[in-house]
């Protein structure tokens, strides 16, 4: 009732600053390390194409995501969507997130290959699931049993 009766001394004693809070829906990206087994076998796939599997011993190529043992082979990848590999670190993709891992190419959580091709992005191909070369700088796991 009194800013009804009184409109300019109740505006008056309203503040009109805005303080700045932070938003929480915006996370940056945030890379993670690699753990040392993990560091292991990325560092041997990407040098050699094939690994060494630390449960059952035996040689694996990059596209298995599973050992005959029944353990997985990329234990601490999410399961079902990408994760990106540079140097020792590694960035899982969320549904919110298309990476551009070079000029007019990314790559999408569930493993679409997308190229930016007369202003208009379009899927190219799709990763093979298990380990993949992206380009000279980047490696795609895609975790998918």
């Amino acid at each position: 009732a009194y800013a009804l009766e009184k409109p300019r001394a109740f505006l008056g004693e309203m503040s009109l600053e805005v303080e700045e809070e932070p938003h929480d829906w915006f996370h940056p990206i945030k890379w993670e390390k690699l753990s040392g087994e993990l560091k292991a076998l990325i560092h041997e796939l990407s040098e050699k194409g094939r690994f060494t599997c630390p449960y059952c011993g035996e040689v694996h190529t990059g596209r298995d995501v599973l050992c005959p043992s029944g353990q997985l082979i990329f234990k601490g990848f999410p399961l079902e969507r990408v994760t990106v590999i540079r140097d020792e670190e590694f960035l899982p993709l969320t549904s919110a997130l298309a990476f551009l891992y070079e000029e007019g190419r990314a790559v999408l959580q569930r493993g679409e290959l997308l190229e930016l091709s007369n202003g208009k992005w379009a899927v190219r191909d799709k990763l093979p699931v298990g380990f993949t070369k992206l380009n000279e700088n980047y490696y795609a796991v895609y975790n998918y049993i």
